[in-house]
């Protein structure tokens, strides 16, 4: 059994990565999610038939879904040091979950694991060798996070996280995602269906009032900053 990430582009199409489907029945792939109110059973409509790290690497899978349902927009419009966050379920955080494995052992879909999100920046943005685009950014991702989206502030996808390139001599690590301009250029050859959004990220702030004063004998609560921040709603 093989475990990995994918996000909705719109209400029936989820992508992930095409190695993340591989290497098993692609006839047996199923959707998990504390939002859906089943396990879904879904088909493969298209894929890049590649699974080299580094290489153009997706899948679009399509179901029947029933459940609160979030599709992720995409975008190309950010650059170097952009806040971003990783989305997804890696394996190194649910192998001991007792959710996960009540979702293994009964097909219960109530007990699919809740996601795991991971802040950081990207730090570069490069083309390989063979011409694809990738994004470098110090989110953590570890395995089970392949095909789960880097977003941005405002909740957009910006990459795919797709692979990780350790270096044997220093142990440093890179964590990769696939860029935005790849998946829309896959997006837009096979006909799926996906808001793209273009300009800059200003996420919205939230400014509390002015807190009440506080009962005799009680601890007055700490008002928040006017600068203070909101991520995105974590992207499913």
């Amino acid at each position: 059994m093989g475990v990995g990430t994918g996000f909705f582009v719109n209400d029936t199409t989820i992508i992930t990565n095409d190695h993340v489907i591989s290497g098993g029945d692609i006839n047996r792939i199923f959707v998990a999610s504390p939002k859906l109110d089943a396990v879904v059973p879904v088909e493969v409509i298209a894929r890049t038939g590649t699974a080299r790290p580094g290489s153009i690497d997706f899948a679009a899978l399509r179901g029947d879904f029933q459940g609160d349902t979030v599709s992720l927009p995409v975008t190309s419009a950010f650059g170097r040091l952009a806040h971003v966050i990783a989305a997804g379920y890696p394996i190194i955080l649910n192998r001991a979950n007792e959710r996960f494995q009540r979702l293994v052992r009964d097909n219960d879909a109530s007990s699919a694991p809740l996601l795991s999100t991971t802040r950081g920046v990207v730090t570069s943005i490069q083309t390989r060798t063979d011409g694809v685009e990738v994004i470098a950014h110090d989110a953590e991702i570890s395995q089970g996070n392949s095909g789960g989206p880097l977003v941005d502030l405002c909740g957009r996808v910006v990459g795919v996280n797709t692979f990780i390139s350790r270096d044997p001599n220093t142990q440093a690590v890179a964590r990769y995602s696939l860029h935005a301009n790849e998946l829309q250029a896959f997006l837009t050859e096979h006909g799926i269906d996906a808001e793209i959004l273009e300009g800059p990220c200003r996420p919205q702030t939230v400014v509390s009032a002015a807190p009440a004063a506080p009962a005799p004998g009680t601890l007055a609560p700490q008002a928040q900053g006017d600068d203070a921040e909101t991520a995105p709603a974590p992207p499913e």
